[in-house]
């Protein structure tokens, strides 16, 4: 009988070399160049089948990839390890066997393929812990510092382990190489943050050592930086710069080593201007006086001096100080400290053609009211954290206010508000009096500053309600006094008509010849009348009369002629006898003949008793009516008052000055009042005025030794 290979009840596997824990080192997460570890596992088991193999790890199933091999082999290798990722993994191998009658490929006749399966399969190894060691790295390095003498200089480091489950991490600092120990110039020499003081000047190294005992890489040392010691100094940095600019003008004063420190208007000359300022080395004791600047002159009017006030404070190391104001527009100084106004001294108000200017408040103290009829009212007094939080803009002011805040009218003053609110702050969630923490300076716009410093700042810029000045009525015209003076009602006529009226005239005694002559007798110089009256006549005589002019009382007379005549005759007739005697009535008027207006003819005749020889002399009268020019004057004139009222020109009054509270505006050509100062109760005030300030707004800063 032939023997054939079956085996009814199939082998048994079982690992002959089971994993083990591995150790190696790791690298931080994302990193390359971590360590590699090999876990092995063989399995056995009689018969012709073969085993299969399979890596686990608490995940499940690994499979091979860039940094795994040998997943379905006894040897498995894991690289660039990762801690803390691959710290603590488990890895375990479980073997499968595969019976010879399910193997591959053709069956050949005679050949036994029937082997089973295994009675206990699948097995699992044993499990092979992997340990991967933390990783030491230094992700903020220490820094070259400076500090005055006997000051505190600060060094700091940022040195994670990759994995704080494993070891503790410690810190050695040195000074020049030797390790330091915590004493009276020295603490934190075991820790993170190193702080120390010297009282030698010069400059020394310093390092950090960064120690765990289960990192791979430890100890880890920092780089070697310097700590410089300069000499005692109380340096201000100083920050300016424009709502506009993306960059400030850097500066610094030692306040010990080279005196006061004053900072003028003219440091800016735009209304949008800001100085910030902080002490970066230690904290210094300020002794600060502030000028508000004066208003401006009108003619012979000056306008109202600034206010005046010194004060004691003490500016805390890094901790931002803004002043703003200070330029040739607003002249009105604003000191805040972070978020908040600590101090304000009034400006002076502006002149005006009738009246000076009042003088501006120092702090705690009311401004003055200006001079002249309609003087503007000095700012009113707020006592000292009492600043309501809603703002009041001066009537001056072209900005427009955000609810709640509003907008004075006419010529009132406005009111400042204790905390900036700003605009990219305000859009940030910041509440106006709150801190921004560590911070470069941002613009309202939200532009960063970029070579500003990180310090503690809460100052919120572009909307901060310091244009609080009142503003000056302007120009106009109006009723002035009142204006005597008589006027006439007038009427009538007046000038020449032409009026006639009846008069007699006699031509007075007419003589006609008082020696006779013998040509006189000659009758034959006598013509004919005019029938009807024939005989012998006379010769004629022509009598011509020019009358004289007529005056009046109101009115001239002027007779030219005698117009129409309805009478005329010879009045009397004197006559000669021969010889030189006379014969009563020898020789009458024989006819009278009117040639003209004024030309008449007279013809005498010799009586019958023939003794006359010629007439010697007569009177001519004359009756009628004569026209006569007249100049009349019929015009009357009734005096009675027509005053009147004058117009004037009023110039405008002059503007408030600006402060915690603003002055209010002028009118009637009056000066503006000076706004009032004011402080939160933070600092000191040594001494303080109403007006003291002549010139342009400035801050003098000392030190306190």
């Amino acid at each position: 009988m032939k023997q054939t290979t079956l085996d009814l009840n199939g082998p048994i596997l079982s690992f002959t070399t089971n994993p083990v824990g591995v150790a190696s080192t790791g690298v931080s997460i994302g990193s390359t160049g971590g360590g590699t570890a090999t876990f092995t596992g063989i399995a056995t088991a009689s018969g012709t089948g073969s085993i299969a193999y399979q890596w686990y790890d608490q995940n499940g199933a690994i499979s091979n990839g860039t940094y795994v091999t040998g997943a379905a082999t006894t040897t498995l290798t894991l690289s660039n390890l990762i801690s803390p990722t691959d710290h603590k993994r488990e890895v375990y191998l479980i073997a499968d066997y595969v019976p010879s009658a399910y193997g591959q490929g053709p069956i050949t006749a005679g050949t036994a393929r029937s082997t089973g399966n295994a009675i206990n399969e699948p097995i699992s190894s044993n499990v092979g812990i992997l340990t991967v060691f933390p990783v030491l790295s230094i992700t903020t390095q220490p820094i070259n510092t400076t500090a005055i003498e006997n000051v505190t200089a600060v060094f700091n480091v940022v040195a994670p382990s990759s994995d704080t489950s494993q070891g503790t991490v410690s810190y050695q600092w040195s000074l020049d190489g030797t390790d330091l120990t915590d004493s009276s110039t020295v603490s934190g020499s075991n820790t993170p943050n190193l702080n120390i003081s010297s009282s030698q000047v010069g400059v020394s190294t310093v390092q950090v050592r960064i120690i765990n005992s289960v990192a791979s890489n430890s100890p880890l040392y920092s780089n070697v930086v310097d700590f410089g010691v300069i000499p005692l100094r109380k340096l201000i940095n100083i920050e300016k710069y424009d709502t506009t600019s993306s960059t400030a003008e850097l500066s610094s004063h030692d306040l010990l080593n080279n005196g006061e420190l004053t900072i003028l208007s003219q440091y800016n000359t735009s209304g949008t201007s800001l100085i910030s300022l902080y002490a970066p080395e230690q904290d210094i004791n300020i002794e600060m006086d502030i000028y508000g600047g004066a208003g401006a002159n009108s003619g012979s009017y000056t306008g109202g001096q600034g206010g005046y006030s010194r004060i004691r404070f003490t500016m805390k190391k890094n901790e931002e100080y803004t002043f703003a104001g200070l330029d040739i527009v607003n002249k009105c100084p604003f000191i805040y400290r972070k978020g908040s106004l600590i101090a304000v001294v009034g400006r002076g108000g502006d002149a005006a053609s009738g009246g000076n200017g009042g003088a501006g408040g120092g702090i705690n103290v009311v401004g003055a009211s200006g001079g002249g009829r309609g003087a503007g009212s000095g700012g009113s007094f707020v006592s000292a954290g009492t600043l309501s939080p809603s703002g009041i803009f001066g009537s001056s002011s072209n900005l427009t206010p955000i609810s709640p805040d509003t907008k004075a009218t006419g010529q009132t003053g406005g009111r400042t508000i204790p905390c900036p609110k700003g605009n990219y702050w305000l859009s940030q969630g910041k509440s106006p009096c709150s801190d921004v923490g560590t911070s470069k300076i941002y613009l309202g716009n939200g532009t960063l500053v970029s070579n500003s410093a990180s310090i503690t700042r809460g100052f919120k810029s572009g909307y901060d309600i310091r244009q609080t000045a009142g503003k000056g009525q302007a120009q106009f015209t109006q009723q002035g006094p009142y204006v005597s003076r008589t006027c006439y009602n007038t009427g009538g006529d007046s000038g020449y008509r032409i009026e006639n009226r009846n008069v007699t005239y006699d031509t007075g005694v007419v003589t006609v010849n008082t020696s006779p002559t013998t040509a006189n007798l000659s009758w034959n110089q006598v013509r004919q009348p005019p029938s009807p009256y024939p005989g012998e006549v006379s010769g004629y005589f022509t009598i011509q009369r020019n009358f004289p002019s007529d005056q009046y009382r109101s009115y001239s007379i002027y007779i030219d002629r005698v117009k129409s005549p309805t009478n005329g005759s010879v009045v009397s007739v004197g006559s000669m006898a021969a010889g030189g005697d006379t014969t009563t009535g020898g020789i009458v008027v024989r006819s009278l003949i009117q040639q003209s207006s004024n030309i008449w003819e007279v013809f005498f005749q010799r009586n019958n008793n023939g003794l006359a020889t010629f007439a010697r002399e007569f009177i001519f009268r004359v009756t009628g009516y004569e026209d006569f020019s007249v100049y009349y004057d019929d015009t009357y004139s009734i005096p009675y008052e027509c005053g009147y009222f004058s117009t004037e020109t009023v110039l405008g009054g002059g503007n408030g000055g600006s402060g915690a509270t603003g002055g209010n505006g002028g009118t009637n050509s009056s000066g503006g009042g000076g706004g009032s100062g004011y402080t939160d109760g933070s600092v000191t005030v040594v001494s303080t005025q109403q007006g003291g300030s002549t010139g342009d707004t400035k801050v003098v800063l000392r030190v306190i030794t």
